[in-house]
């Protein structure tokens, strides 16, 4: 990385081998595209955005542009320890010189105002025929063969990250591409959330592969398998038993955090009050009229204070994400009831079989209270096998303990 280059009141650094003579003309023209509104943001976050753009030195290709707004006390702290983007770019070219499959930002950029960081750009080459994995996990289910590879790849890019000293606290599927073709490859991006150290502790390396782990919603025991051995080899047992540790805990952590934010405003779930009705509902959906959705299943309970019914519509979120349980369409609270409206059509009970793997795998995160067979229904999953989903939020605690089996 060098520089920084003064360029259209802002200063840019570039990565190595380019050339300020060739890429200065192109960053003051989408400068000047952006001042003007002429380039389209496809993210639309309260301080984050995403440009797609072109430019043509050396030769014309696509790249994303990331722009960070700061604010606040951030603006001076990034402004004497680097702003997101040129941290990145930094950790990038690191990351990359030690081996790991990723994609190096092509320049940063830094906007200073009265001496305060204001604005931060990261310049990055498209990369062609790629997908983000999270998309393509979550879209047509994969067929056998591709869900092998991938549990071999992404355990191989797992161990080289660790390798390379990456600790990712935001290790994550969106945070992986996949570039498909004739030899099809994963690549790691997005390093504004992690830090380049010389050797990761045992902790850390739970820390991010519980995190992995968490939101690849829908594996099997055989591709978690596939991958501790592809990243552990003949110590995958060994890291088997130690993410059934971790997992409560990171569930315990993310339950505290979503009961922090559903309290000042989630972004994904919004909060609404009239008359005797209040409560949560999803972002991207329609507020619920009177307590009933159009269709869909209801879980109906006593009349809770604000605090509980915070806490379980936050723990409905985190079984939804870990695949034991469904989407939360809404929360409502009445002088009466609470009640929990799903994104799931009438079901039938789950199936014996379908309610024992389910309660084993609630168990590795925590304790049930009561009996399970009322509160499970059976849905078939993607890979045409019946998944039991958890329909009691109230009656799960996320708590570690002694777990039955290795399965859980």
């Amino acid at each position: 990385m060098h520089g920084p280059y003064p360029l259209g009141g802002t200063r840019w650094w570039l990565r190595d081998g380019e050339r300020i003579e060739a890429l200065g003309p192109e960053i003051e023209r989408l400068l000047e595209d952006l001042a003007q509104g002429r380039l389209v943001d496809r993210k639309k976050g309260r301080r984050k955005a995403l440009f797609d753009l072109q430019l043509g030195a050396p030769d014309p290709s696509d790249y994303l542009l990331k722009q960070n707004l700061h604010r606040g006390s951030d603006r001076l702290r990034r402004r004497l320890m680097g702003s997101k983007s040129r941290l990145e770019l930094e950790r990038a070219e690191r990351l990359a010189a030690r081996g790991l499959a990723t994609p190096v930002p092509v320049a940063a950029g830094e906007r200073t105002r009265r001496g305060l960081l204001d604005t931060c750009w990261l310049l990055m080459p498209l990369v062609p025929d790629a997908i983000d994995l999270r998309a393509w996990w979550e879209g047509p289910p994969p067929s056998p063969r591709e869900r092998r590879w991938l549990a071999q790849a992404l355990g191989a890019l797992a161990r080289s990250a660790v390798d390379s000293g990456l600790f990712q606290d935001d290790f994550a599927p969106n945070n992986v591409l996949l570039r498909r073709g004739v030899e099809s490859e994963l690549l790691m991006i997005d390093f504004e959330r992690a830090r380049v150290l010389e050797r990761l502790s045992e902790g850390q390396i739970r820390r991010m592969l519980g995190k992995l782990d968490r939101e690849m919603r829908g594996a099997t025991r055989a591709d978690r398998m596939r991958f501790l051995v592809s990243f552990a080899g003949d110590r995958a047992r060994t890291w088997w038993r130690l993410l059934a540790t971790e997992a409560p805990q990171l569930m315990a952590r993310d339950l505290a955090h979503l009961e922090r934010s559903l309290a000042g405003g989630a972004r994904r779930y919004v909060r609404f009050e009239d008359a005797d009705h209040r409560g949560w509902h999803r972002a991207d959906q329609p507020r619920p009229s009177e307590g009933r959705p159009a269709s869909g299943m209801t879980s109906r309970l006593p009349p809770v204070d604000e605090r509980e019914a915070r806490r379980i519509l936050a723990k409905a979120i985190l079984l939804f994400r870990r695949g034991l349980g469904p989407s939360p369409h809404a929360l409502v609270t009445t002088p009466d009831a609470c009640t929990i409206l799903w994104d799931l059509p009438p079901c039938p009970a789950a199936t014996p079989s379908a309610r024992r793997v389910l309660v084993h795998r609630l168990e590795g995160l925590g304790r049930i209270e009561g009996e399970a067979e009322a509160d499970a229904v059976g849905q078939t999953g993607p890979l045409g096998v019946e998944r039991g989903l958890w329909l009691a939020p109230q009656r799960f605690t996320v708590a570690a303990g002694p777990r039955r089996g290795l399965g859980a």
